[in-house]
């Protein structure tokens, strides 16, 4: 599931006065936010006024900051422009390989089916949205796919 806005921010919030090893009772000392208020923002329960979380963040030395959405999808978009050149480097490999074997013709071939996965999911790279997570998943089927095709060629030859 994944953590729209308010609830990473809260997420983060909560683990940066935890890795400070501070109470909220401690929090609200520093800051003069009632602690009250401060359990309430944790919970997610009220949405406290910018200037209440930039002192909360300005006694646990921390700093609000704003990230483009941008900058995430610049790379996203250059992990599938990475991913896409591994998988032609994969689909090559093993396409020079059933080549030099003659196996080329032969679908029921462990490596010709591969060759058909790897394409696919390099074709499917382009077209679609992906989440960093969901690429992840799909490296490691290009590296399960390369290793396999790289372990039938070394036993092959």
């Amino acid at each position: 599931m994944e953590l729209d806005e308010k609830e990473l921010f809260i997420q983060s919030f909560v683990q940066l006065r935890n890795s400070r090893h501070i109470t909220q009772q401690q929090l609200s000392a520093r800051s003069g936010v009632p602690q009250p208020v401060i359990a309430r923002l944790e919970k997610g329960t009220t949405d406290p006024k910018l200037t209440t979380i930039l002192k909360l963040l300005d006694s646990m030395e921390a700093k609000l900051s704003i990230k483009e959405v941008q900058q995430m999808d610049y790379f996203i978009t250059l992990e599938k422009e990475v991913m896409s050149e591994v998988a032609a480097e994969i689909y090559g490999t093993i396409t020079r390989y059933m080549i030099a074997k003659n196996i080329q013709d032969d679908d029921k071939h462990p490596l010709n089916i591969l060759a058909h996965m790897v394409f696919q999911i390099k074709e499917n790279l382009i077209g679609k949205e992906y989440t960093m997570d969901e690429l992840k998943l799909i490296q490691a089927k290009f590296e399960f796919a390369r290793d396999y095709a790289n372990e039938v060629i070394n036993n092959n030859e």
